[in-house]
């Protein structure tokens, strides 16, 4: 896969009324889809066009006769931007929750859920009105996935809690209890089990980062595997499509963890390099590659899956964050935080992003 030159900065600072201050994005260039993104924290994730049934995203490689979407959610405004892919013109402004930090959407890609870190609340959108409708928490809301039947979309929250909101009604109908506030969350294939790891909030919105990861139920949260060490500070996390490995994308040490979830253990550690700080992460639908996004270094780095070794580097123009894929596999996504992000370092900007 190649990157594109092409980056979504130029769209946003000249035909955007309300530019976000440093919420930028890049692409690998492949076929056309119907995406989605988030901005700045939360993953990138990837639609097939309206037409096409449930999870066959080949049957709209072509983005269909009136071109795929993209939707951005600009954390600074407290929106989603939704651009012609092909034309990569602005169309819409869609109004969500203060500080919209991560973005997932239903496998029958009807509806899309941005977490609002900055009023407690959870916006739920209707891909075919683009209606809104704000889901009230109790405590910050930060990372979320959705369960692979598409009924539950799980919000990790400050308050050492994980709720499950009902994708029919938009209601929240069951709370989980951790025992630290959960910084990442992956969700098995089967729905069954969700994986966590945990972040102190003692020392600041940035950290520290507990250095273990635990799997509960997803029904009960009763502890199915107990927490296993990993990485420093492992800020993000992703799942291999078998559910077979779980990576955890640790910023404090610049590494990823790869968790094998039937033997419960560490199968290997993958160094970024010095000054790395990985911020996000993803696995492409085949399960051969995991890309992470590196805030020290200002690069996206790819890892064989198979192998377990960094087999290519792409350097960004801002601190990266937000990473995700197509639901194909041809067309992967980044988002940076402009040139100006360069200036500072990753941990003091990261804490920004929460404190602005």
């Amino acid at each position: 896969m190649d990157f594109d030159d092409f980056r979504l900065q130029k769209i946003v600072k000249r035909r955007s009324s309300r530019p976000s201050e440093g919420s930028y994005a890049g692409m690998i260039r492949k076929t056309s889809t119907r995406l989605i993104a988030v901005v700045a924290l939360g993953a990138l994730v990837a639609c097939s066009s309206s037409t096409a049934a449930p999870g066959s995203a080949s049957s709209a490689a072509d983005g269909g006769a009136s071109g795929g979407r993209l939707y951005v959610a600009m954390m600074n405004n407290a929106e989603i931007v939704v651009l012609d892919e092909t034309s990569r013109a602005i169309v819409e402004h869609i109004p969500v929750g203060k500080y919209p930090t991560a973005l997932v959407q239903t496998p029958d890609y009807s509806k899309l859920y941005t977490t609002n870190f900055g009023d407690n609340t959870v916006s739920a959108i209707e891909l075919a009105t683009h209606k809104v409708q704000s889901i009230s928490i109790d405590s910050a809301p930060a990372v979320a996935v959705t369960s692979a039947d598409g009924h539950d979309v799980y919000v990790a929250l400050g308050s050492k809690h994980i709720v499950a909101i009902s994708t029919t009604s938009d209601t929240i109908t069951s709370t989980l209890s951790v025992d630290d506030a959960p910084a990442a969350i992956a969700i098995s294939p089967d729905g069954a089990t969700l994986y966590v790891a945990a972040v102190s909030f003692s020392s600041g919105p940035a950290g520290p980062l507990a250095n273990k990861i635990e799997a509960i139920s997803a029904a009960t949260g009763a502890v199915v595997h107990p927490p296993i060490g990993v990485g420093n500070g492992p800020g993000w996390m992703s799942i291999s499509p078998d559910g077979s490995m779980v990576y955890t994308f640790n910023a404090l040490s610049g590494d990823v963890t790869v968790v094998d979830t039937v033997a419960w253990s560490v199968t290997a550690t993958v160094s970024l390099g010095s000054n790395s700080f990985p911020g996000l992460g993803a696995v492409s639908p085949d399960g051969r590659l995991v890309a992470v996004t590196d805030f020290g270094t200002a690069d996206v780095t790819a890892i064989d899956a198979r192998t377990n070794k960094v087999v290519w580097k792409t350097s960004s123009d801002g601190r990266p964050g937000a990473l995700g894929f197509s639901a194909d596999g041809t067309r992967g996504y980044f988002a940076d935080s402009g040139h100006a992000s360069l200036s500072v370092s990753p941990l003091t900007f990261f804490s920004g992003l929460f404190t602005n």
